[in-house]
Parts: C-alpha cells; structure tokens; sequence
C-alpha cells in the first residue's frame, strides 16, 4: 500500500502495536524485531507478518509473509532480484473480468426474468381479484335467491296449514250439522205423526163394529209411519221380535176405551 511506503520511510520506525521501534537497516532483515511483524513485511521471519501487492491491471492482494517471494503476479514480492518474475496481472485479470463479466450478463438476465415474472405475477393478481370480486357479486345474489325461497316456502306453509284448518274446520262443521239433522228431521216426524193419528182420532165412526176397525186400523198406520222413522237393525228388533206383544195390549186397550164411549 502507499500508506505502508510512506510509513516505512522514516529513519525510525515503530512497531504498528506500539511495543518497540526499528530502524530501516531493520527492515526485512528476516529477523522478527516486532511482535505483530511490521519490520518483516516481505519476508517469512514474523508468523504474523503480511505483505500487500497493487497487482496494477488485478486484484489486489495481501500474501502473509510466508508467501512473499511466490504469490504476487506483478513481483513486487520479488524483492530480492533472485527471481525475474514478469508482470502477468493485466492477464491475469482478464480472466477475472470476463468471469465477472460473465457473472454480471448472468444476474442482468435474473433481472430481467424477474422483471417478467413480476409482470406476470401482476396480472394474475388483478385476474384473481377480478374473479374473487365476480364470485363475491354472484355469492350475494345467491344468498339473496336462498333467502327469497326460503320466506316463499314458509309462506307456501303458512297456506297449506291454513288450507288444511280451514278444510278441517268445514269438515267439523258438516258433521255437526249432519249430527243435528237427524233429530230435527226425527222430531218433525214424530209430531206430523202425532198430528195425523190426532186428526184420525177426531174421526171416530159411531158405530161399535166400525170404531174397532177404525183404531185398528189407526193402530197399524201408526206403527207403520214409526217404524219408517227407525233404522233398520232397530226396526227389526223392536217391532219383529215382539209384534205379538205389544199390538194385542193397545188393541185391547182402544177396544175397552171404546167400550166406555
């Protein structure tokens, strides 16, 4: 280094650790004066010591003293003129340029494939955020489509239970009305039959033979219109199962009456 030439040419020169001074006649004498190898930069004297080439043309270069005599391509290590050593830095450090030259062209074309996917990276984003804001768009009008036939089908319930009340409710009432007729139609009946045999009663014959046959005679009609008026099973078991009964004791009973008149 310039730094280091400047620093060697004073008369006395000092350690760069500070411990000790030495003289030029000192200097690379391939005695180690100073600990740290300041007074043996180009020789191997010093474990420590290092020697620092320019390479003019290349890198460069800081040898340790070990190396001095071997390692700089300008020879500026060759300080003892035993060896001829030529300058080979300027080719030397051709072929680092076209390695980093080569590295360089290398890392522009990673740029570039950078650049390109960066590229593509933003259009497939944009296309992305153009789909998921599409899926939003149709995800709320879906939501809305399942909210409308929801209320439609409970409104379609609501009806169909009010249908079936309503249905049950006129059923109930038919049945009653169906339940009440029958005794309404039944006493109507009775009471034309007992209307009719009152109007037969009022038309009583004078005569004996024909007073007997007259109440016979409204003695059947009666029994007849009564059992028009009762269900068949009834019908049957009442007037079937006992007619011997029951017409002797009313005929007997108009006879005696008509015998008292």
């Amino acid at each position: 280094m310039e730094t280091d030439e400047r620093y060697y040419k004073a008369d006395s020169i000092k350690c760069r650790d500070g411990s000790k001074k030495f003289t030029k006649a000192q200097l690379n004498d391939d005695f180690c004066d100073c600990p740290d190898g300041t007074d043996e930069p180009g020789t191997s004297a010093c474990p420590l010591g290092k020697f620092y080439c320019r390479n003019a043309g290349h890198v460069p270069l800081t040898l340790y003293s070990s190396r001095v005599n071997d390692d700089c391509c300008d020879g500026s290590d060759e300080y003892a003129g035993i060896i001829k050593c030529p300058n080979t830095c300027w080719e030397a450090g051709k072929v680092a340029r076209d390695r980093l030259n080569k590295k360089i062209a290398t890392y522009q074309q990673g740029v570039t494939l950078r650049k390109q996917e960066v590229e593509k990276a933003k259009l497939a984003v944009a296309k992305d955020d153009a789909e998921l804001s599409k899926l939003k768009n149709e995800e709320k009008i879906l939501k809305g489509l399942v909210e409308q036939l929801k209320e439609n089908h409970e409104n379609s319930l609501t009806e169909v239970v009010q249908s079936e009340n309503s249905e049950e409710a006129s059923l109930n009432n038919g049945v009653k009305q169906l339940n009440e007729e029958p005794t309404n139609d039944a006493t109507e009946e009775d009471g034309s039959a007992v209307a009719h045999e009152a109007d037969l009663g009022n038309q009583v014959p004078a005569d004996q033979a024909m007073k007997e046959s007259y109440y016979l005679l409204l003695f059947s009609s009666s029994t007849l219109e009564i059992q028009e008026k009762i269900p068949t099973t009834t019908h049957t078991a009442l007037f079937a199962s006992k007619p011997a009964v029951i017409h002797p004791i009313m005929i007997n009973g108009g006879l005696d009456w008509l015998n008292k008149n």
